[in-house]
């Protein structure tokens, strides 16, 4: 199993087109396909909120050790992607998403209808930053 790796400012400055995620609500639809996107080679980048998203708390756990980083749903839902630990409710975290977007051929949200749009990262101001973008939801 490959270890999720957390995602820098450097990989911007390459410019890798990759798959962005947002973090899920209680709909997991977004993050399945985006682990099926990544296990045919896609560049997906998971968004996580600071302390770790919902997927992580939930059992079973590996070994029985109710800890972040062991939760074996998390590993399925999310095996072969990368992770960024990002508060897209502060200014600075939606403008590192808007310019993630900027270079993402998709981005998948996965959270609450109209909720990317009340923190100013929907679909038309992500749109603005590249008009290819193809968003999911």
């Amino acid at each position: 199993m490959r270890s999720i790796s957390r995602w820098t400012s450097r990989d911007l400055q390459r410019n890798i087109p990759p798959i962005v995620e947002s973090r899920p609500t209680r709909d997991l639809g977004g993050v399945f396909a985006g682990r099926q996107l990544a296990e045919l080679g896609a560049d997906v980048i998971r968004i996580e909120p600071p302390g770790g998203d919902e997927v992580r708390r939930r059992g079973p756990f590996l070994d029985g050790e109710e800890e972040l980083e062991r939760s074996l749903y998390h590993f399925h839902f999310n095996l072969n992607k990368r992770g960024i630990t990002l508060d897209i409710t502060r200014p600075e975290g939606a403008a590192v998403l808007k310019r993630l977007a900027g270079i993402a051929d998709v981005l998948i949200e996965t959270r609450a209808p109209g909720e990317m749009d009340g923190l100013g990262v929907g679909y038309d101001a992500l749109r603005s930053a590249n008009p290819a973008l193809i968003y999911t939801t």
